[in-house]
């Protein structure tokens, strides 16, 4: 059988290691084209990378002028921009579509929504046959509506069930959501239960408040017993913030259970009959 040749032995290690830079060494090829290589690639990449976006945002806007317009027109915001959600794979779906059209996915009403549905329809051919017979094509098309305007801005975070204050709220100048509380006034805005969290910086929607709760959580209310000529009031503690016609879960004052009462005015609740 033959040996088996020792490597170590041979001394072939030992003139290998010898060949290698020692740490903190580097070549002379790596050295020179490393440093002017990573910065002319580093810059070159960047520019594609910022360059994208517009791209992208001109064909958007190219594609669906048409909805925008109609847009403006309808719910007459001349500023009216729409951003529109559209995948890469979807902008290369549509590069080969023939002349467009469009109809919205559903009713417009009758104040313009901050988010709209295009339903656009064309024809388009094969990629691998570009003269083979166009068939029909349909995509679904979502985007934000947006306007330029002075609205009210958070200035710290609102959490969900807490009233906005004079400190919460300033007025800012930026593209918003049409339903944005715009200077129709500040006084509508303060004391305005917030339904939704609501991020530091971001402009306060319609959607984000409703009114004051006439029921406020953990708060004593004035409780009636209503009967056949008969009425018994007492005291109760409510569980949950409600409004006007809620049905609301309270503990009144010295009972060992909860009931449910209506509410029927600020701070005041009466007992469902069911409860009685």
């Amino acid at each position: 059988m033959a040996k088996k040749r020792d490597w170590r032995a041979s001394g072939m290690t030992a003139r290998w290691k010898a060949s290698l830079p020692k740490r903190g060494e580097r070549t002379r090829k790596g050295l020179s084209w490393g440093r002017i290589l990573s910065p002319v690639s580093f810059l070159l990449f960047s520019a594609l990378i910022a360059g994208l976006p517009e791209l992208v945002r001109a064909d958007r806007t190219e594609l669906l002028a048409d909805p925008v317009q109609e847009l403006r027109s309808r719910y007459a915001m001349d500023d009216l921009e729409v951003d529109w959600k559209m995948s890469p794979g979807l902008l290369r779906a549509v590069e080969n579509l023939g002349p467009i059209s469009f109809e919205w996915s559903t009713d417009l009403p009758a104040n313009c929504p901050d988010r709209v549905v295009a339903r656009i329809k064309s024809t388009r051919s094969a990629e691998d046959e570009p003269n083979a017979r166009r068939r029909e094509v349909e995509y679904l098309v979502s985007g934000q509506t947006q306007v330029y305007r002075m609205a009210y801005q958070a200035t710290r975070t609102i959490k969900v069930g807490s009233l906005i204050l004079d400190e919460d709220v300033e007025l800012s100048e930026g593209w918003v959501a049409p339903s944005a509380w715009t200077t129709d006034g500040k006084d509508d805005v303060i004391g305005s239960y917030v339904r939704n969290t609501i991020a530091k910086n971001s402009f306060l929607s319609r959607a984000d408040l409703r009114e004051r709760p006439l029921i406020q959580k953990g708060r004593e209310v004035r409780v009636e017993f209503r009967g056949t000529g008969l009425l018994v009031t007492g005291r109760a503690t409510s569980r949950r913030d409600a409004w006007m016609g809620d049905s609301v879960a309270i503990r009144v004052t010295g009972a060992a259970k909860d009931c449910r009462a209506l509410v029927t005015g600020s701070n005041l609740v009466v007992v469902e009959r069911s409860q009685q």
